[in-house]
């Protein structure tokens, strides 16, 4: 599991919250709303896949038979350092090495990297007696990689982005503080497929109440369409 990178937000402040309908930037201390922020932030990085600014981002993967490689985050535009553990000595021992090696971005998008090793640290060790014509080649058990992912600067600050990150933050306000600035649909932000006050009687289409990273209500079910009209998801097509 790739744990968020920030602490504190990097794209929502108080300006753009406000300019893009969010309320409570005069109700709220500054800790409560730098909070919301960062939750909305780690919402639409989970939805996305992939942080909201070009981020160095370090992970270790296990060698399954494959030289390609699907990384935890997407939008990868630059590979800084590839390196794979290799059992020591073959079957004699329970220590890794670690080797240089080297890879190509294949898909930027969603993450994929073919990794190779290096010539000269590939492991050919001789297997049995002096002059044995049988060789043994150490195959990488894991392979680290250090990476820089996220979205290209500027593209979180396209309006639907901020538009969708200003709904998610005022959600998790009003979760907090409900009534101090506004309400939630429901507790929790839960999609209602059906509602009944008096004589009023409303039942939402079932194709609407779609689960996501970003809840399951009408303002979240908003907030993922601007997203998706935005940008494209890194979500993993394949593993191969």
């Amino acid at each position: 599991m790739q744990l968020y990178p920030f602490n504190t937000p990097i794209i929502l402040n108080d300006v753009n919250f406000s300019q893009y309908g969010g309320m409570g930037t005069g109700s709220f201390p500054s800790f409560v709303l730098q909070s919301s922020y960062l939750v909305a932030e780690m919402q639409v990085t989970n939805y996305i896949g992939t942080p909201l600014l070009p981020t160095i981002v370090t992970g270790t993967f296990p060698y399954m038979n494959t030289n390609r490689i699907a990384t935890d985050y997407g939008y990868v535009s630059q590979l800084l350092n590839v390196s794979t553990l290799n059992p020591e000595g073959g079957c004699v021992s329970c220590s890794l090495n670690r080797n240089d090696g080297c890879g190509y971005i294949f898909s930027d998008t969603f993450g994929y990297i073919d990794i190779t090793r290096i010539v000269s640290v590939c492991q050919w060790n001789w297997w049995g007696y002096p002059y044995s014509p049988y060789i043994f080649i150490s195959k990488p058990y894991q392979v680290e990689i250090a990476y820089v992912a996220g979205l290209p600067t500027g593209t979180a600050s396209q309006p639907g982005i901020l538009q969708a990150l200003s709904i998610l933050a005022q959600i998790d306000l009003n979760e907090k503080f409900p009534g101090q600035v506004g309400v939630n649909e429901s507790v929790g932000a839960v999609g209602v497929q059906e509602f009944k006050s008096l004589d009023y009687w409303e039942k939402r289409a079932e194709h609407a109440l779609i689960k996501t990273a970003l809840g399951d209500d009408a303002r979240s079910q908003r907030a993922r369409k601007l997203i998706d009209m935005s940008i494209k998801k890194a979500r993993k097509a394949l593993f191969a």
